[in-house]
């Protein structure tokens, strides 16, 4: 494979000063041409990246727009069941605090009942000794 150095090297003193010249000089006449042929490529690339950079933006706030919209349904769901979930809370504990109520009252009632149960049950012993000494 030939390089550059294979080219430019057996040129010496003036054979490379008379090659630079005629690079250069092929260089100012084409410049002029590429660069009216270049500019509208170097434009289109540029509005192509702008409206690459526009697309970008518009995805990301539209995906950005449907969480927040997603999160908000999702925060509003959660505030209702929180909601739900409290009052439930608050009736179970009412409902606790009655069945509590009535157990005492419960309790009450049996304990007087008993009393009234060992009371008879005293005063039927009682008649029961007194029946026994006037029977004897």
């Amino acid at each position: 494979m030939i390089s550059i150095k294979d080219i430019v090297k057996p040129m010496m003193g003036s054979q490379s000063l008379l090659l630079g010249m005629g690079v250069a000089a092929v260089g100012y006449m084409l410049a002029p041409q590429l660069k009216k042929s270049m500019r509208p490529m170097a434009v289109k690339g540029t509005q192509g990246v702008m409206s690459l950079g526009d697309m970008t933006k518009r995805m990301y706030d539209d995906s950005k727009e449907k969480i927040t919209s997603f999160m908000g349904e999702r925060s509003s769901e959660i505030q209702d069941n929180l909601k739900y979930a409290t009052e439930e809370s608050h009736i179970s504990s009412n409902f606790l605090k009655e069945l509590v109520e009535e157990r005492n009252v419960s309790n009450k009632i049996m304990q007087e009942l008993k009393n009234s149960i060992v009371n008879l049950s005293e005063e039927i012993a009682q008649l029961r000794k007194a029946d026994t000494v006037q029977g004897s």
